[in-house]
């Protein structure tokens, strides 16, 4: 696994051979990242259910203000951190180890706004409708906010009043989704 762009562009990452970390593949970062632009220069980033972390590392590395990752596993927390204290970016980068479902309301009381949120939860399990619906409910997206989804085919996006989905991209039985905040 390596960052594809940005100033450590071609820097591999530690991540642990463990089926229940799914990294997000080259081809799904390329795409993600042509459609947000190859710069994120001092946005605010959330990477929820962040696994090993990979889209809010390849995000700092495109120039990210900060990325906060979320993530409930022990083993990927530590593997972020890892990366993160090994390509130096400890003061850009806050890492959570918690339940994505309960850290989205305690990140709005914290008075958090985030430019970009990368949603990617294990597939079939109905957390992409619950965290979005979360997301949209306690508002933490910034005016202009985007939101990345990793879904399964067969899991629908569920309407949300603000948010208006402008692309979906199909990959097998992967689907990255673009959701873009309107008001």
């Amino acid at each position: 696994m390596r960052i594809i762009g940005g100033m450590f562009k071609s820097r591999h990452l530690k991540f642990p051979k463990n089926p229940m970390i799914r990294p997000a593949t080259d081809r799904n970062k390329e795409t993600i990242f042509n459609i947000l632009g190859q710069s994120l220069d001092g946005l605010e980033v959330l990477d929820l259910y962040a696994g090993m972390g990979s889209l809010g590392i390849e995000s700092l590395s495109r120039g990210a203000f900060r990325a906060t990752f979320v993530e409930q596993s022990a083993l990927g927390v530590r593997y972020i951190q890892e990366n993160i204290r090994a390509l130096g970016l400890d003061n850009r980068a806050e890492v959570l180890k918690a339940d994505v479902l309960r850290s989205v309301p305690d990140l709005f009381r914290r008075g958090r706004r985030f430019d970009v949120a990368f949603i990617d939860p294990p597939y079939n399990k109905g957390l992409v409708k619950k965290t979005l619906l979360l997301v949209a409910q306690f508002d933490i997206l910034s005016p202009h906010g985007k939101i990345v989804v990793e879904h399964a085919r067969q899991e629908e996006l569920p309407c949300l009043g603000q948010y208006r989905l402008d692309r979906t991209n199909r990959y097998g039985i992967t689907c990255l989704s673009f959701l873009y905040k309107t008001a």
